[in-house]
């Protein structure tokens, strides 16, 4: 869950506010050698922050610690299509892919009890997805992007690589992603 500066400072460094910008340079040191976890800035406005694993996950780098395994997948499935149309999705759309999947969003139980929910709140509220209204729509109509925590823990490669093997084929045959995430890999 992302934590802001100033609760960090108010709840846990307290007395120690000159010190604080120290002290969690250091505590970020100790969780990166001990957990293998880093403290990472998402919001440089509000100077809130995560704990990103540096760790490799079996198929990408998110600390989705808090998903279970179908959360995690539906989690790079909505990732995936993001990716694929560009970074940005009408919220109608993806929820009639999810139904083509065999998922119904507005179902209150099953695998994931309300996965709209889910999917708009929760995913969301971890920054992994960002939702917002799309201007001029009536009635109000929704879009999702790719959220700063997803930007931070993984990657197109990623992505690609997991859509190859739900697909089971190879990155390649999308050749245009596979190109551009090519790209990202050199300027990183």
């Amino acid at each position: 869950v992302p934590v802001q500066l100033s609760e960090m400072v108010n709840v846990v460094i307290r007395e120690y506010k000159d010190d604080s910008l120290d002290i969690i340079n250091r505590a970020n040191t100790k969780l990166e050698c001990t957990f293998g976890c880093q403290l990472k800035e998402v919001d440089t406005k509000t100077h809130t922050y995560i704990i990103v694993n540096k760790m490799a996950y079996p198929q990408c780098n998110l600390l989705a610690s808090y998903l279970e395994r179908p959360k995690f997948s539906l989690l790079m499935v909505v990732l995936s299509l993001i990716f694929m149309k560009g970074y940005c999705i009408r919220e109608n759309l993806l929820f009639s892919f999810l139904f083509q999947l065999g998922l119904d969003v507005q179902e209150t139980s099953g695998l994931f009890r309300i996965t709209k929910k889910l999917i708009t709140s929760v995913f969301v509220r971890h920054r992994y997805l960002e939702y917002r209204q799309i201007p001029f729509t009536e009635p109000a109509e929704y879009e999702l992007l790719w959220g700063p925590r997803a930007f931070l823990e993984t990657n197109r490669v990623h992505i690609l690589r997991f859509l190859a093997a739900l697909y089971e084929n190879q990155p390649q045959i999308w050749s245009c992603q596979y190109l551009d995430s090519l790209a990202e890999l050199e300027y990183k």
